[in-house]
């Protein structure tokens, strides 16, 4: 065998794979109120299904639907608020590497968060802030008495959290086609936990999925082509 085609089979072994395609990624989302006043709520996210091909490397978090004014971030007590987002409250395996932006409002509020080099198969990523709504949900007098009683339903209803998901290509000779984010909209949850009298036992949680197109780059097909002839090239001469 010659040395060209040593060479050849030496670079097409260095290629992940011939094609891609459709790649399903997903994963679980949750929340879950902490304590009774000034509470930490925890909003927890994991990337757990997918290809090692693609990579996160930012998730926009929206709180509240931008229209229902009952579920409000509360950044009260002190500058730059309490326990929002970003303000030492990040955990997860993807977030030592996470750079947060944090753009909360008193009412409607969202966050950026930017990984570098990406956030890769199997992690996740946690933060915390305070939710609150504005007294007029279904907990009658509890709601009077203290807005941080918020429960499933209520979170759920009141537009909860949403998540735009960035992904990157995290292999040589591979793009993506088409869109490269997905998002994941409040609702859809499978468990939600309503306790009144207990609010660190309010909770939503529940599964999120979608499909990022990967193909091999133009580049990739033609070093592929070519390898391919040059080893039949090779093989014809040796049987000669």
């Amino acid at each position: 065998m010659s040395r060209l085609s040593m060479v050849v089979i030496g670079a097409l072994l260095v290629i992940p794979g011939a094609t891609a395609g459709t790649i399903t990624v997903g994963g679980a989302r949750s929340w879950n109120q902490e304590a009774a006043f000034f509470n930490e709520d925890v909003y927890s996210f994991s990337y757990t299904t997918g290809s090692s091909l693609l990579k996160i490397t930012q998730i926009d978090v929206t709180i509240g639907d931008g229209v229902t004014p009952t579920l409000f971030t509360d950044p009260t007590i002190l500058p730059p608020g309490y326990l929002t987002f970003g303000f030492g409250a990040l955990g997860g395996s993807a977030a030592p590497a996470a750079t947060v932006s944090n753009t909360l409002v008193d009412g409607d509020g969202n966050g950026t968060a930017t990984f570098a080099p990406g956030w890769l198969l199997g992690q996740d990523f946690s933060f915390s802030i305070d939710t609150d709504h504005d007294g007029s949900g279904s907990c009658n007098l509890l709601c009077q008495l203290g807005r941080d009683f918020v429960t499933g339903s209520e979170f759920n209803n009141y537009g909860g959290v949403s998540f735009t998901l960035h992904f990157a290509v995290n292999a040589p000779g591979y793009e993506i086609v088409g869109p490269n984010t997905i998002t994941v909209p409040n609702g859809g949850w499978t468990s939600i936990n309503n306790d009144h009298l207990l609010p660190f036992g309010n909770s939503v949680a529940g599964d999120w999925s979608g499909q990022i197109e990967v193909v091999p780059e133009p580049g990739t097909f033609v070093l592929l082509g070519g390898g391919l002839a040059a080893i039949a090239f090779a093989r014809r001469r040796f049987s000669r």
